[in-house]
């Protein structure tokens, strides 16, 4: 875990438990209780699923050469396994890239692996494909998963912890107190993930030094899912939200365009 990430993920809980010092000894081993059995139960959970190398629904190990293969395109998938191939090269030996089936065109990393769904393997090039891979085994290889679940432990912590009823009779302390809680619940883990998918984004198109196919990659995916979200009847944002986990697709083409300059 880098220093700055240390930072942000106790920013949140620092401002909450600035009430401190009309705390007692006892509410602080309660906190501290709290958070550390809200930390173990988070980490032990994905060390479980990881040990026991749980897949999501419908998803299939790229190596795995049996039909059906849910609705890819056999030929982009060849071309798939032969990239894969080269990028093995560069990446840990546990990390494995698998196809979900499933409406959406998307990329996400559970647990050591990498996966595509179905209709991103139809619609990108293998350029395009290869910029997904590399920004999911950032996800991977800098932990965002489990780093997300320290602030939202701590401040779950923090919040439960407002029941207190000293504090709940401080009148405007205990509002500010309350208020710093559900900040840090609801806006840290947004902010948090908002800003590795920065990471992800530029961390992919180091490895990849493309930044026509890295761009290409982005608004093709965002095409696909617009008309997806329209049919099913969502509302596409094309503003950014404090609540968003994800940038919008004009920020992250900025960041991108940013670093390559």
């Amino acid at each position: 875990m880098r220093l700055k990430d240390i930072f942000y993920t106790a920013a949140s809980p620092a401002v909450a438990v600035t009430t401190f010092d009309y705390l007692t000894t006892s509410d602080v081993v309660q906190l501290s209780a709290i958070v550390g059995l809200g930390l173990a139960f988070n980490l032990f959970s994905m060390h479980q699923a990881q040990k026991k190398n749980a897949l999501p629904d419908k998803s299939k190990n790229i190596r795995d050469k049996s039909l059906p293969y849910y609705d890819v395109d056999l030929s982009k998938l060849s071309e798939l396994r032969k990239k894969w191939q080269i990028l093995k090269n560069e990446l840990p030996d546990d990390v494995e890239l698998y196809v979900s089936d499933n409406r959406k065109a998307n990329g996400f990393a559970f647990n050591r692996g990498i996966y595509l769904t179905t209709p991103l393997i139809n619609e990108l090039d293998m350029d395009k494909l290869e910029y997904v891979i590399r920004h999911e085994y950032s996800h991977i290889k800098n932990n965002d998963t489990y780093l997300l679940s320290v602030p939202f432990s701590l401040n779950a912590g923090c919040l439960i912890l407002s029941f207190n009823p000293y504090l709940s009779g401080q009148g405007m302390l205990y509002l500010t107190y309350l208020a710093a809680c559900f900040s840090g619940v609801f806006l840290t883990n947004p902010w948090l993930s908002r800003r590795f998918e920065y990471r992800a984004d530029q961390e992919a198109l180091q490895g990849s030094e493309n930044l026509k196919s890295a761009v290409s990659a982005l608004k093709k995916i965002h095409s696909i899912n617009s008309v997806h979200d329209i049919f099913s009847g969502k509302v596409n944002s094309k503003t950014s939200s404090t609540f968003s986990t994800h940038p919008t697709l004009k920020e992250r083409v900025n960041n991108l365009k940013r670093q390559f300059c």
